[in-house]
């Protein structure tokens, strides 16, 4: 059975308070912005789609850096089997 891990991002979605009715989401990792896209929705759920979409893809990048190779020699990884 595959261990579970957790990613490090957090979806923030919020309404605009300058632009009446208008809602924006951001991509938090560890605290820092990691991705802030200048457009705006015009609702909520519109803005969580798109965040959502978003948030899949850097979930997918994540987890291919994070993962060791199927090309890389196991040995790089931890001790080599004898």
């Amino acid at each position: 059975m595959q261990k579970r891990v957790s990613h490090p991002f957090t979806l923030h979605i919020q309404a605009r308070p300058w632009m009446r009715g208008r809602f924006h989401w951001a991509i938090w990792r560890r605290g820092v912005i990691a991705h802030e896209p200048t457009m705006t929705y015009e609702t909520f759920e519109e803005a969580r789609l798109a965040g959502k979409g978003a948030l899949d893809q850097m979930i997918k990048l994540w987890l291919r850096e994070a993962a060791p190779s199927e090309a890389t020699p196991p040995h790089l990884y931890g001790p080599a089997a004898t």
